[in-house]
């Protein structure tokens, strides 16, 4: 039986001794966020869970606030609105907050106020998603970016007028200690 090489032949030969006679990559992998090993762990550890459950508001609300705190606001964004859009999000509610509360980060307050609005709309109020506690703090904190948008105040220039016009809006209240 005779041995016939053709040029598809030549070819795959040619690029298998490229492949094999090229170096080895030297470019030095570096981490892509500046942030603390135990910080970077638990990013990768909430990317894994986020992985296995794309679907669940709550984990993907822990990775956005874990990047927020790596300095990294724009992928807890993307990673938080990525599940607010998703049809079978069980707690779209939390995903929804979480976007807000990476805009606020950025003093992006427009934003904020629009995301925390989905989000009070995508609780159901009682469920078992969405407790009647978690639906009260969700009503006073898009009250409180309503209240900030409203003043036309911009958080960058003047926070402590922005922070005077949210409390006129929503006073704080303080019970005292009984004696």
């Amino acid at each position: 039986m005779a041995l016939r090489v053709g040029l598809i032949d030549i070819g795959a030969a040619g690029v298998v001794l490229v492949a094999i006679l090229l170096p080895a990559p030297d470019q030095k992998i570096e981490q892509i966020f500046a942030a603390e090993s135990a910080l970077a762990e638990e990013i990768a550890t909430a990317q894994a869970d986020l992985a296995r459950g794309p679907q669940r508001g709550a984990t993907v609300e822990r990775l956005a606030g874990l990047l927020v705190m790596a300095g990294q606001s724009d992928w807890a964004i993307r990673a938080a609105a990525d599940v607010a859009a998703r049809d079978d999000a069980r707690d779209r509610w939390r995903a929804s907050l979480a976007v807000s509360a990476a805009h606020v980060e950025r003093w992006e307050i427009s934003p904020a106020h629009e995301w925390a609005q989905k989000a009070l709309e995508a609780c159901n109020v009682g469920s078992e998603e969405c407790p009647v506690y978690e639906h009260v703090r969700l009503m006073t904190y898009a009250r409180a970016l309503e209240a900030g948008v409203r003043s036309g105040i911009d958080p960058r220039t003047d926070p402590r007028a922005f922070e005077d016009a949210v409390r006129r809006e929503l006073p704080t209240i303080r019970v005292q200690k009984p004696e």
